[in-house]
């Protein structure tokens, strides 16, 4: 793997030095797709139910033209960020208030989940009036997936001791990679304007993570690895500025 990535960004390299190189600022909706979107709470993050939000997507295209008329090479590097569903956060909420041992004073943080891809691939643009063009594209690539740390504390009640005391409870995941693929299309307004259309399949992810539980002046540690891979997909909409 280590070497794919390392011949992968040599090509990128490559595609940078063509002076007759168009440059493409995006910004847009990011919309998750299949399990990333599934909303089963009892699977949720660990066995394979993304539960996410629709969320941002920033990215940076850079086309680079070849032989054949209105085909290029394309470069994309994006950034995707979306948060936990909000009936997913409320109804967890609720299901932690409804423990016997609960006394009050809940303090939640929700991961975010923050993808990167990086790709490369071809876009073809053909005319529609002299002002309108249609394009085409895939690409294919890596992703860099990271999920934020979540955490939760509350006053928990012992009843057989009859006090209080606080508990937290900590998730910090490791950054995952997997390869990548993309496929979409759109228009070209003046040669300056984009609308796109893009889905993105961005690889399965069986991500390492750590737990830890404090209570009463104990802690507890676990290292584990999700149950079920998180498959990342993800329908984006987006906006672009050539330059």
């Amino acid at each position: 793997m280590k070497k794919t990535v390392l011949l992968f960004f040599i090509f990128c390299g490559i595609l940078t030095l063509n002076a007759q190189n168009k440059q493409e600022f995006q910004v847009g909706l990011a919309m998750p797709s299949g399990d990333f979107a599934d909303d089963d709470n009892e699977s949720a993050i660990f066995d394979g139910s993304g539960v996410a939000a629709n969320g941002l997507y920033i990215g940076y295209k850079l086309l680079t033209p070849i032989d054949t008329k209105g085909l290029y090479w394309t470069f994309n590097a994006g950034l995707m960020y979306n948060s936990l569903n909000s009936d997913f956060t409320e109804e967890l909420e609720d299901n932690i208030k409804d423990e016997g041992e609960y006394d009050g004073n809940l303090e939640t943080t929700f991961s975010k989940y923050i993808n990167i891809p990086i790709m490369v691939g071809l876009q073809y643009e053909t005319l529609l009036s002299p002002s309108t063009k249609l394009f085409g594209e895939v690409g294919l690539g890596i992703n860099f997936l990271k999920i934020t740390k979540m955490s939760f504390s509350y006053d928990s009640y012992d009843s057989n001791d009859n006090y209080t005391y606080e508990y937290e409870s900590n998730y910090t995941f490791d950054s995952s990679m997997k390869l990548g693929y993309k496929i979409g299309g759109g228009v070209v307004l003046h040669d300056k304007y984009s609308i796109g259309l893009t889905y993105m399949g961005l690889g399965s992810h069986k991500v390492k993570f750590e737990s830890e539980e404090i209570w009463d002046g104990e802690k507890e540690k676990y290292k584990e690895k999700f149950d079920e891979a998180l498959s990342i997909s993800s329908l984006n909409i987006t906006l672009g500025l050539r330059f």
